[in-house]
């Protein structure tokens, strides 16, 4: 499989792009920074600064096709600009995110069963955000 993992440099993504590589998968891992996995292919994209899904680092990712995306984010306009730029370039898409998943980031060590968000406005600002109660 042609995998395409939107980070790949630590934590999550470093980890699920070593185990695409292990079991023989292709990688292109997309970051800002280095240290990904030996094996894998590196396309410098800083997320935060390349925000037009028409520019030209991501019109090069688009021309591609992948068989997998993984996007590993904790914004929801990065999540948001990738999606729209590869929307027809991936067979299938994962987002993973665990800093977003709760509405109220302000309780260090809360419970898993806090309310957590549903889905990002449009403007991708966490004090926008529409959520659930998870308890309820």
């Amino acid at each position: 499989m042609r995998i395409l993992i939107l980070g790949g440099t630590v934590f999550l993504s470093r980890e699920i792009a070593r185990q695409a590589l292990e079991r023989g998968h292709e990688v292109t891992c997309v970051s800002r920074g280095d240290g990904i996995p030996d094996g894998a292919t590196h396309v410098r994209i800083d997320r935060a600064a390349v925000i037009d899904p028409a520019a030209p680092a991501w019109q090069a990712l688009a021309a591609q096709r992948w068989d997998a995306v993984v996007d590993v984010a904790r914004t929801p306009s990065w999540m948001r600009t990738a999606s729209t730029a590869l929307a027809d370039a991936a067979k299938h898409w994962t987002f993973v995110s665990t800093i977003n998943v709760y509405a109220d980031l302000s309780h260090p060590g809360a419970s898993a069963g806090g309310a957590v968000l549903v889905e990002p406005s449009a403007a991708g600002d966490l004090d926008k955000l529409d959520f659930v109660d998870a308890s309820a």
